[in-house]
């Protein structure tokens, strides 16, 4: 059961001198396999979360999460959807009563959930490239009686390289090693490819448009963050729409009474709000079939969706 949430007074925007506790954290464990790169030590800038949650929230345990606390709330759409394709009348002769799911699975490869423009930068390709550059952890969460079938994935936000952290140019290269199987491989990437990354590593689903993702900032996630990351954040992070009243106006009191170096006040404060107090959200990505005007000609195309939602076990 939620417990009911306690008035927020303007005692929340104290910073109090005990101890600080933890929310609850999914418990899981890297699937590095890659061999991390270091950023350079003296450009990296971390920030030790506030302790002022603890005027928010009580002491609590850690506990894992579950798929059931992942379907308990509600999925709102992010004002934002991308346009992926344009459907053909080719696609509809075939199959009249062609849906969402069916015109998917006739237009992405398993391997890539997203309109590829080079077969060999798989979506495992783009999740390797973030582990092995020490920006996430990630646990994939598979269906007990499906084992191939994908549910979820945990995902710890580390941080997000600069290009000052590139150390070159960013179309010049770094290597990895691609781990498939019982293949190994030493592919290469670049800072765009980086960029890309960040978006096409959770484009992954499963056959029935299905999977969701569980994404919260590590306590030492390090600012301050790159521009294009802001464009990220518009797609991925969270939205105040899910947020309750109370936490939103605490977020209000919170930047009205600290004052926050300027390497982090670049960031969406939302984003800086969500690190502090150890606030996570969850996202799932859809397809929809809708008509797009043209001089008076309706043409079908595929979008991509953005929803997010409140996990239900946040510490208000």
């Amino acid at each position: 059961m939620q417990r009911p949430i306690n008035p927020i007074s303007s005692a929340l925007v104290v910073q109090p001198s005990y101890p600080r506790p933890r929310s609850p954290r999914p418990n899981f464990t890297s699937l590095n396999k890659f061999s991390p790169l270091q950023s350079p030590t003296r450009l990296i800038e971390p920030v030790t979360p506030s302790t002022f949650k603890q005027a928010v929230t009580g002491p609590s345990t850690s506990s894992p999460i579950t798929s059931q606390e992942l379907a308990q709330s509600e999925y709102k759409y992010k004002p934002i959807e991308d346009y992926v394709l344009t459907i053909e009348p080719e696609y509809w002769a075939q199959n009249p009563n062609l849906n969402v799911y069916q015109f998917c699975e006739s237009i992405f490869p398993k391997t890539h959930y997203y309109i590829p423009d080079n077969f060999h930068k798989s979506q495992q390709y783009y999740e390797a490239i973030l582990i092995n550059t020490n920006s996430i952890l990630i646990h994939n969460n598979f269906d007990p009686k499906f084992p191939n079938k994908l549910r979820y994935c945990n995902v710890r936000i580390l941080k997000i390289w600069k290009i000052s952290d590139w150390g070159q140019e960013p179309h010049k290269t770094k290597e990895m090693t691609l781990t498939n199987g019982q293949m190994r491989q030493i592919v290469k990437y670049n800072y765009y490819d980086y960029q890309n990354a960040w978006e096409r590593a959770f484009l992954k689903q499963n056959d029935q448009l299905s999977v969701s993702f569980f994404f919260f900032f590590s306590d030492n996630f390090v600012y301050p963050i790159p521009y294009w990351f802001h464009q990220w954040w518009n797609k991925f992070g969270i939205n105040k729409d899910i947020i309750p009243d109370q936490i939103q106006n605490a977020q209000d009191q919170f930047f009205e009474k600290n004052q926050l170096p300027d390497t982090i006040n670049c960031s969406p404060k939302w984003l800086i709000y969500c690190h502090y107090f150890h606030i996570p959200w969850i996202l799932m990505i859809e397809y929809q079939i809708k008509d797009q005007s043209i001089d008076n000609f309706q043409i079908p195309v595929l979008i991509r969706k953005y929803k997010i939602k409140w996990w239900i076990k946040t510490d208000l």
